[in-house]
C-alpha cells in the first residue's frame, strides 16, 4: 500500500494542483481564493427599476377595459363563429346547459363541439366578464379620486384650513369655561360661522398663482388665530379679542375674493 502511494504521489499532487487552480482566482488585492472572505471582486449592482410615471399608470387604467372589450368582441364575433359556424348568445354561453348549446350550433358543415370544449369556452367568458368588471371598477375609482394639490408653494392644502379653525374654536371654548365676556361670546360665534363656511369650501392648494396667493393670506390669518387663542389672556385681553375679530373678518373677505378668483 505504501509503495502504491509513493508511485502515485505525483498523480495525487497534480490532481490537487489542478483542483486548487480550478477553485482559485487570480490574486487581486492580496486575496487568492474565491471562497476566501477577503475576496475583493467588484460586482456591479443592477440598476434599480425605474418607477412608472403616475400619469402613465392612470392612463393605463383606462386602456385596460378597452383591450379586454376588444378581446371579447373578437372572440365572440370572429373566433368562435369561425370554429362552430354560428354565433351563440352571450347569455347562453354563461348560463345555458352545454348540451343545449351543442343542439343550438348543430350544423353538418361545422365541427360538432364536445361538452368539454363548451365548458372551456364558458370558463373563458366568465374570466373575461370578471376582468372587464374589475377593470371598470378601477376606472370608476380613478375618476372619483381627487388629484393631489398642484401648488408647491401652498401653505395649506385640502381641508387643513377647516381643521385648524376647529382647533381655534376648541381653544376659545376652553377659555369661555374660565372667563365670561360678551366680546368673547361674539368672537366664538364668528369663529363658529367661519368654521361652517370653511367646511363647505373647496380644497385648498389648487388653481392659479393668484388663487394660491389668496389662500396663503387666509392661511396666515388662520395661523394668527391659532397662535393667539391659547394665550389670549396674556397681555391686554380686550385688544387680543379685537385683533382676533379683525383676523376673522379678513378671512371672510379673503374667502369671498377666493371664490371670485376661482371663477376666472
Amino acid at each position: 500500500m505504501g509503495r502504491f502511494l509513493e508511485k502515485n504521489q505525483n498523480f495525487f499532487r497534480c490532481f490537487q494542483n489542478a483542483l486548487r487552480k480550478w477553485l482559485l482566482i487570480q490574486p487581486e488585492n492580496g486575496c487568492l481564493s474565491l471562497l476566501s472572505p477577503c475576496t475583493r471582486r467588484t460586482v456591479s449592482e443592477p440598476d434599480e427599476p425605474v418607477a412608472l410615471d403616475k400619469k402613465v399608470m392612470n392612463k393605463f387604467v383606462f386602456v385596460i377595459p378597452v383591450i379586454i372589450l376588444l378581446v371579447g368582441v373578437i372572440a365572440y364575433f370572429i373566433v368562435i363563429p369561425n370554429i362552430y359556424g354560428r354565433i351563440v348568445s352571450f347569455v347562453d354561453w354563461l348560463f345555458t346547459d352545454p348540451q343545449n348549446i351543442i343542439d343550438t350550433i348543430r350544423d353538418p358543415n361545422a365541427v360538432l363541439p364536445q361538452v368539454n370544449s363548451i365548458i372551456g369556452i364558458r370558463i373563458f367568458w366568465w374570466v373575461w366578464l370578471a376582468g372587464l368588471i374589475t377593470s371598470l371598477f378601477f376606472v370608476g375609482k380613478q375618476l372619483q379620486a381627487k388629484p393631489e394639490p398642484n401648488a408647491a408653494n401652498a401653505i395649506l392644502t385640502k381641508k387643513e384650513p377647516y381643521l385648524m379653525i376647529q382647533d381655534v374654536t376648541d381653544a376659545l371654548k376652553q377659555l369661555k369655561a374660565r372667563r365670561n365676556s360678551k366680546q368673547l361670546d361674539s368672537l366664538i360665534y364668528s369663529v363658529k360661522k367661519l368654521e361652517e363656511k370653511l367646511s363647505v369650501e373647496s380644497d385648498f392648494g389648487y388653481g392659479k398663482s393668484s388663487v394660491i396667493n389668496c389662500e396663503n393670506n387666509i392661511a396666515r390669518q388662520i395661523q394668527f388665530l391659532l397662535d393667539t387663542a391659547p394665550c389670549i389672556e396674556n397681555g391686554d385681553f380686550e385688544e387680543n379679542l379685537k385683533a382676533m375679530n379683525t383676523a376673522v373678518m379678513n378671512i371672510n373677505s379673503l374667502l369671498r375674493r377666493r371664490i371670485e378668483l376661482k371663477k376666472k
